[in-house]
């Protein structure tokens, strides 16, 4: 078997895209972003929620993490649906099926999805309520992250390493400001003046990187065979990864890094509005002002959402398939 290559699995990601470039532009852009703002303009006045997938934090219409109002529940319920049913509608496409069962396909994958983001964020939310206290809190944080970590980097592999990415240069710059300062404590003020915090999220961070290079391929694999059978394609995914595992969390951390640094100089140079795009946008303001910045994120975002789990896919059984014949 060759060895993973950096260009080579960026280049089948590309080739993936290029493919149908137009069926594939219309799918991520019209069924994942245009459509569910459309509903919520259509049925509230505006936006009301982030074009990315986003609702795995505290709701921002109150306390809970779920809407009190049945219609905006709906609404945000769709917009989830469409927003991630583009993404398996578009791999589904890429691996050879026709627009209207792709269509069909993704939106049914969607729903297993949402599903799966939907548990993972009730175990984390009622697994951290159980041990929270003063002297617990650090492990009440670490049971609230772990399945959602687990989720994003299954699902939403060039989101979750956009996430950590963000997380991991924020938190070294402010280390390296803070030593050269003197303020050995800047890290931890940009989460909430806890040292411990901000250690747990640089090796949470690390160990995203790891997980996404190892699950990435789930979806791909699900995509490929038309099933919706997540379990049977996160074992393929994990025993296809096992040996490139190094070189593919190289190939992430890159692609984190890039993107990490292109989130944050948006936000530098777009000021307050831009502050909760790493975090989803959930619980921020989120008006028509921050709605230009977060489409120029969302739909190049989207793209690669696509197209660096099918790049990797493909690399691995293209390099499956050659070993088999010469075998």
């Amino acid at each position: 078997m060759d060895k993973f290559s950096i260009i080579g699995a960026w280049s089948l990601g590309f080739r993936f895209i290029a493919r149908h470039w137009l069926l594939h532009l219309l799918i991520l852009l019209g069924l994942g972003i245009a459509l569910p703002l459309g509903l919520q303009f259509a049925l509230v006045g505006g936006p009301m929620e982030t074009v990315n997938l986003g609702r795995i934090g505290p709701d921002p219409f109150g306390g809970g993490w779920l809407v009190e109002n049945p219609l905006l529940l709906a609404i945000l319920f769709a917009g989830w649906i469409l927003q991630v049913g583009s993404y398996f509608a578009s791999w589904r496409l890429g691996f050879g099926a026709r627009l209207g069962n792709a269509l069909l396909y993704g939106l049914l994958a969607a729903l297993v999805a949402i599903a799966l983001v939907a548990v993972a964020r009730t175990l984390g939310e009622y697994g951290s309520r159980l041990v929270v206290s003063p002297d617990a809190f650090f492990v009440a944080v670490l049971i609230f992250l772990a399945p959602l970590l687990f989720v994003m980097a299954l699902l939403f592999v060039t989101q979750a390493v956009m996430v950590a990415g963000v997380v991991l240069l924020l938190l070294a710059f402010a280390m390296g400001y803070g030593a050269i300062s003197g303020t050995i404590g800047f890290a931890a003020t940009l989460v909430g003046g806890d040292g411990s915090i901000a250690v747990l999220l640089l090796v949470l961070s690390g160990i995203l990187f790891w997980l996404a290079a190892r699950l990435c391929c789930t979806t791909s694999i699900m995509a490929d065979r038309g099933s919706l059978n997540i379990f049977a394609a996160i074992r393929d995914s994990w025993r296809m990864t096992l040996e490139d595992q190094a070189a593919i969390t190289r190939y992430l951390f890159l692609v984190g890094a890039v993107l990490g640094l292109v989130v944050i100089g948006l936000a530098v140079l777009l000021g307050e509005g831009m502050r909760a795009i790493p975090r989803g946008g959930v619980g921020y303001t989120f008006d028509i002002a921050t709605l230009i910045p977060r489409l120029g994120l969302a739909v190049p975002l989207a793209l690669l959402t696509v197209m660096i789990p099918a790049g990797i896919y493909r690399l691995l059984t293209d390099d499956q398939i050659s070993a088999e014949v010469f075998d």
